[in-house]
């Protein structure tokens, strides 16, 4: 894929007007269409807008649908080429001008326009030639510029990739930010009190006033980052950009805050089981609690909260000697 300067996909006005996307649109409906872009922005990082195996497993993340779901999207309706486990979008391969296909070169009804166009063009240009003169020249002429349209309407005949260096693996392009350096961007932004608190007060997320809750929430931030690879996408890692990858994450109401969600519950709930262990049992050792809350030896006798722990059932706790005998 050729390097570009800017961030920008050129995508054609009449895109939801072709065949494959009215398809997509039919079957399913606004989900699908949304599916779809998010496929294309981004394999516009990879090279060649090829994607493999690897590149569905954080698409399904993305994504938040199933992997079998967005091969659907990929195989069914025509807006991809094909081959094995890889996959390269047609409108980023017309769009970034790609000259590496995955398989043969299929027309869609966005190139079709373009080719009519072509083929008008030469035929206007072929008649008014003949109008005008009947040299040879002319006529050498429109006959060049009519193989020229033929020329870009053939397929490629090779199924095979046709450019075997830098062939697109699914893996970005360039690395620019290490996992150290984006960790350290991260632990900046959870050590700002005056952002957490703005944020816990607008995202009603309690990642501020409770410790607990902002450790496992920064953790899990990690992990999300390590996950989609947005650390290495080819852009610096910054702050700025780190606060709006959060907030976007957390944003209640989507399927990442809601999974969040579940998840704090779930680590809170066995914080709480496990306080609870301890306030039962505050020692190691036989014995037990009673229900007035003494401890009791083996053998039921009384024995101080502080004293040593109880190593063999058959002993009893002697207040004489404060011991184990």
């Amino acid at each position: 894929m050729k390097k570009r300067k800017n961030g920008y996909v050129k995508i054609s006005r009449n895109l939801f007007d072709t065949k494959e996307l009215y398809e997509l649109k039919k079957e399913e409906k606004s989900q699908g269409i949304g599916v779809f872009m998010i496929i294309v922005m981004h394999l516009a990082k990879y090279e060649n807008a090829v994607g493999n195996d690897e590149t569905l497993k954080i698409l399904s993340v993305l994504t938040g649908k199933k992997k079998w779901y967005v091969w659907h999207i990929i195989t069914d309706f025509g807006l991809f080429n094909v081959k094995g486990d890889e996959f390269q979008c047609r409108l980023l391969q017309k769009s970034f001008n790609v000259e590496t296909f995955l398989g043969p070169e299929v027309c869609t009804d966005d190139t079709r326009r373009d080719e009519e166009d072509d083929e008008n063009g030469s035929t206007s240009s072929n008649l008014s030639s003949e109008i005008s003169s009947n040299l040879s020249s002319d006529s050498f002429s429109g006959l060049h510029n009519k193989e020229q349209a033929q020329a870009r309407r053939s397929p490629i005949q090779n199924t095979n990739i046709q450019n075997t260096k830098n062939i697109g693996t699914g893996v970005p392009i360039k690395d620019t930010t290490t996992i150290m350096d984006f960790e350290n961007v991260v632990n900046k932004i959870f050590n700002s009190p005056n952002w957490l608190r703005m944020v816990e007060q607008n995202m009603r997320l309690n990642v501020h006033s409770d410790e607990t809750v902002r450790q496992f929430v920064r953790q899990r931030f990690i992990e999300e980052i390590t996950l989609n690879g947005s650390h290495d996408d080819g852009e610096p890692f910054t702050e700025a950009r780190a606060k709006r990858y959060f907030v976007n994450w957390i944003r209640p109401g989507k399927m990442p805050r809601t999974e969040l969600n579940r998840k704090i519950s779930d680590m809170l709930a066995w914080t709480e089981k496990e306080r609870q262990k301890k306030a039962d049992k505050p020692f190691y050792g036989f014995g037990t609690i009673d229900r007035d809350g003494h401890r009791r030896g083996p053998h039921g006798e009384l024995v101080p909260m502080d004293a040593p722990p109880c190593v063999d059932d058959m002993t009893v706790w002697c207040n004489e000697t404060q011991s184990w005998e």
